[in-house]
């Protein structure tokens, strides 16, 4: 299971009342609606804060025009994708309010940014609707460790070179409210070395910082232009063909497991409606789900592995 993966996220990677809160008579109620999975990743950021590169895959019935998205509290400059822009009708201070524009399997992507010291202080993440799987990714250089939660470390997993602790929680009820706490490592968060590689290269190329060696500098930086220009008008043309023909099978093998994917979870569905009608005993619900839900982590991680690799 520590396969599973968010997203990803890949991918990287930059409100009027809600119809399925329903208080009006003939709105959709909140348990209509169904989170198979939620990933959020934590990364470093540049400025020292904490990036978080959400997901969420909505199953939605016929009648919600309208889902809540739940960012872990604190949250800041959120960004959406543009394809998705459209849709997002209000960002609140505690959430996000979406526009649904059909129904069945939804995913909703996006990132915002968090301050380390709320983390460590705690965080709350509510839970508006039920929840299948959580995953709470948490990249190694950020020096944050989950010490509090309700959540389950389920293992180590690298995505495209980032390595991540990986905590889960599962069958999450709606109006649960999740609080978050975390410990915190001393680590760099200024630029990669803060500028002391190029010192040392500069020393190397011309002495001690006050020899006059801008000659031999501005020398050795033209032979370096002419040489990489040079390599990358011929790595381009090479690069270009195999590119585009890489690019197509990705494309074709995204649109197929796309489709596993979403035929899994409409079978997920399905077993809902057959347990609630009665028409499967607990024993043969337990079985099937568990089947069904080992399939579609299989699926989503190579999914999710193949966007990440694409960026």
């Amino acid at each position: 299971m520590k396969r599973l993966l968010a997203f990803l996220l890949i991918i990287g990677l930059c409100l009027s009342p809600v119809t399925a809160l329903a208080e009006n008579e003939g709105e959709v109620r909140v348990d209509e609606v169904i989170i198979a999975a939620e990933h959020v990743a934590l990364r470093q950021a540049e400025d020292g804060r904490i990036k978080a590169v959400h997901m969420v895959q909505f199953a939605v019935p016929e009648g919600v025009e309208q889902v809540i998205i739940d960012p872990l509290a604190g949250f800041q400059d959120p960004s959406f994708p543009a394809d998705l822009t459209e849709y997002v009708l209000e960002i609140r201070s505690e959430d996000i309010l979406i526009k649904v524009p059909h129904a069945g399997m939804w995913p909703v992507a996006f990132s915002y940014y968090l301050n380390r010291e709320d983390l460590e202080q705690g965080v709350s993440k509510k839970v508006t609707y039920r929840t299948m799987a959580l995953d709470l990714l948490i990249e190694t250089v950020t020096g944050l460790e989950l010490i509090e939660g309700g959540f389950t470390h389920v293992g180590e997993m690298t995505i495209s070179d980032r390595s991540y602790a990986d905590y889960r929680a599962q069958e999450l009820s709606a109006g649960q409210v999740l609080t978050l706490r975390f410990t915190s490592d001393d680590v760099i968060t200024t630029s990669f070395h803060g500028g002391t590689a190029n010192v040392k290269l500069w020393m190397r190329l011309t002495g001690r910082p006050d020899h006059a060696g801008l000659a031999g500098v501005l020398i050795f930086a033209l032979i370096v232009v002419v040489v990489v220009w040079v390599g990358v008008a011929v790595y381009r043309n090479r690069r270009r063909a195999r590119l585009e023909q890489a690019r197509e099978q990705v494309r074709e093998k995204v649109k197929a497991l796309t489709a596993k994917r979403d035929a899994l979870m409409s079978e997920l569905l399905e077993l809902e409606k057959k347990r609630e009608a009665g028409e499967l005993g607990d024993e043969d619900y337990r079985r099937l789900r568990e089947e069904l839900r080992a399939k579609l982590v299989d699926v989503t991680v190579e999914l999710k592995k193949i966007e990440g690799e694409g960026r």
